[in-house]
């Protein structure tokens, strides 16, 4: 059995169904979070779900457990790079993206991307009209 193959024919079939796992794993995150009330990051999700099949596969073993456990170690490491990937973009969106790559991201973005350049846009908007409220002789 090649586990890391069926592990990643698992993990496609899991982004058709239920879409990028750093979305969901951050749901549950931030589910676990309020009901725990502790923070709880998409990693740590990931890590958990790691560790039960671990518990599992210490029981009894399964093919599945090695495969689940090939899987989550990948979605964690997807969720630590694009966590890399979003720090980098919201610090580019804050200090060095000209209004033309905001409004770019705006439309064309990922959700995250989306979201940030709206909020980065409305942001520097406020600034442009608090400036012009300094400069304004009343």
């Amino acid at each position: 059995m090649d586990v890391l193959k069926a592990a990643q024919e698992v993990l496609a079939d899991r982004g058709k169904t239920y879409g990028p796992p750093f979305e969901g794993f951050a749901m549950t995150a931030r589910m676990w979070s309020a009901f725990f009330g502790i923070p709880i990051s998409a990693e740590q999700v990931a890590m958990a779900f790691t560790l039960n099949k671990i518990v599992r596969e210490s029981r009894a073993h399964k093919d599945d457990n090695l495969i689940d456990i090939a899987g989550y170690a990948q979605v964690a490491a997807d969720i630590i790079a694009e966590s890399y990937a979003r720090a980098d973009f919201r610090d580019h969106a804050r200090t060095r993206a000209t209004e033309k790559d905001l409004v770019g991201a705006a439309l064309h973005g990922t959700p995250f991307e989306r979201a940030l350049a709206d909020q980065v846009l409305a942001d520097r908007a406020v600034q442009r009209q608090q400036g012009d409220a300094q400069h304004d002789p009343e």
